[in-house]
């Protein structure tokens, strides 16, 4: 979507590698905070659904926006809305799952996404792959 207001692939990377700066401050703060919060819905919950409204919205707008930092501005505050929902979700496993559980998904999955991973790999060096078209680089995280 940010391509289709500008050329530069250094002013896309710069907003989009934005996430990692919400991903580094916000969860330090939020989880902290999620743990000692305490009301009728739960410790986590709250945060949670303070964000799914912004996250929502965000989404619904973004393929409105008239121009580069219009989207830019959206795309900060879907990665903010994220991240404010994100580290109370993760923080909800434990207070969910009976202890013998935990690990299991990750067991379970363990197989799968190793083989996942390793054909994207394979994919982004330049060899054919099942998990996607070839010469194709797709090592984002699943």
């Amino acid at each position: 979507m940010l391509g289709e207001f500008t050329g530069s692939r250094t002013l896309i990377a710069l907003v989009l590698s934005a996430e990692g700066l919400f991903a580094l401050t916000l969860p330090v703060v939020i989880g902290p905070w999620s743990d000692g919060f305490h009301t009728p819905l739960g410790r986590r919950r709250p945060f949670m659904l303070v964000a799914v409204g912004p996250l929502g919205f965000c989404l619904g707008l973004l393929a409105f926006m008239p121009s580069f930092w219009t989207t830019a501005l959206l795309v900060f505050a879907f990665f903010f809305a994220y991240y404010v929902y994100e580290p109370p979700y993760r923080g909800l496993y434990p207070d969910v799952l009976r202890p013998e559980s935990y690990g299991a998904p990750r067991r379970a999955c363990s197989t799968s996404c190793a083989a996942s991973r390793s054909g994207r790999l394979s994919s982004a060096a330049g060899s054919s792959s099942t998990s996607g078209a070839p010469g194709r680089s797709s090592w984002r995280r699943s």
